[in-house]
């Protein structure tokens, strides 16, 4: 977790640097900027990833120990093994969307809402040569197919709501801002990925995946985020999304839960703008 931090970290401070590097220019050659009215809606696009800060999960009840043990793991059928916690476990989530905003209060406050599209990738694996999952079990034998990993990603539908907060002046080319906001997210469709250690054992994919935990169809997260913008009047922008909460179970069939820390780019404009530009 960590590491994933300082990445993020190390990624979005190139980013913010490289963005004032391009924007230099601009910023010295811009004059006569036209002035911004009261009220006025902005449109624009956004694009993010996220990696998990805290999950909460359950490994599925049918894997067992990796072939850390003996030589007998080079057979396909097994006796009896103690399940094992020692998996790795990839999380990443990503999303894509356009928002309308409203902007009040002098460009101190907007309220925005839109259409966005998300995924989130979970995938097990073992630390090892490969999982173990237990297909069958009767008073004398347990049977096992041998597994390189187990990935599901799911894609989602989502309507944010967000309220974006600029605590000083709002029309500085370099503008800072905070940002609270809620997520209500429809499942769209699920994707399960099987990587067999045998390719022989593939047609056992149907059974492994009827014990499978359902993803719930709706959720909700709760987030909140510190970004910079860059322009008076089109944004460019980049913001820190901090941790916040899922609401709802069984995100995935292996999540039920999670947090996240992640990074958000986003490019609007004003639309009395467009407007000026059409006449």
């Amino acid at each position: 977790m960590i590491k994933t931090v300082k990445k993020i970290l190390i990624m979005s401070g190139l980013t913010v640097f490289i963005c004032c590097l391009f924007m230099l220019p601009i910023t010295i050659t811009a004059q006569n900027v036209e002035k911004q009215p009261d009220g006025y809606w902005r449109v624009g696009l956004e694009c993010g990833k996220s990696s998990p800060f805290e999950v909460k999960g359950d490994i599925p009840e049918q894997i067992r120990a990796g072939n850390q043990v003996s030589d007998y793991h080079d057979y396909d059928y097994y006796y009896y093994y103690p399940k094992n916690i020692e998996v790795n476990r990839e999380h990443v989530s990503w999303l894509a969307g356009i928002k309308a905003e409203y902007a009040f209060g002098n460009g101190h406050f907007g309220i925005a809402s839109g259409l966005r599209i998300s995924g989130l990738r979970y995938s097990l694996s073992s630390p090892y040569k490969y999982l173990l999952w237990k297909i069958a079990q009767d008073d004398v034998y347990t049977d096992y197919v041998r597994l390189d990993r187990i990935c599901q990603t799911n894609y989602s539908l989502g309507l944010p709501v967000e309220l974006r907060i600029y605590p000083r002046n709002a029309k500085k080319f370099v503008k800072h801002y905070f940002k609270i906001g809620a997520s209500f997210n429809c499942l769209l469709s699920t994707n399960n990925d099987i990587k067999f250690y045998d390719k022989k054992m593939e047609h056992y994919k149907n059974a492994i995946e009827e014990k499978f935990v359902s993803p719930s169809p709706f959720n909700a997260n709760i987030y909140s985020s510190y970004g910079i913008h860059l322009g008076k009047e089109i944004h460019a922008g980049m913001e820190i999304i901090l941790p916040g909460f899922v609401v709802g179970k069984n995100i995935n069939s292996f999540v039920q839960s999670y947090s996240e820390l992640g990074i958000r780019f986003s490019v609007d404009v004003p639309l009395y703008l467009l407007q000026k530009q059409k006449q």
